[in-house]
């Protein structure tokens, strides 16, 4: 699985156990292992060697409402507003009823 730099690296350092997605991941199935690579900065670029394994734990859809203080600290954010914040910088809307998709991994 491709991340960011710096969320590859909070997963391997057990900070991150969880990511939001918009569309429901196609890639990510329950009970499954993955790679933990780091997305390349530019285009064309090859992804660099795994820096660790995970495995998935679970994917569930959830209303934004029900994204909790801990699900954000979960998700490598100081707390829920820093998420929100995150969130609206990507260009997205934080509606309350929206629904998103909730990965949950465990580094092996």
């Amino acid at each position: 699985m491709l991340f960011t730099r710096r969320n590859a690296y909070q997963i391997v350092e057990g900070r991150r156990t969880i990511e939001f997605f918009v569309r429901m991941p196609r890639h990510h199935k329950i009970g499954r292992t993955y790679a933990v690579q780091i997305r390349p900065d530019r285009k064309g670029a090859r992804p660099g060697s795994p820096i660790g394994r995970v495995k998935v734990q679970s994917v569930r859809p959830v209303r934004l409402s029900e994204v909790t203080e801990e699900d954000a600290r979960a998700a490598g954010y100081e707390n829920l507003t820093a998420l929100r914040r995150r969130w609206e910088m990507a260009g997205r809307f934080w509606d309350p009823k929206a629904t998103v998709f909730r990965v949950e991994y465990m580094l092996i």
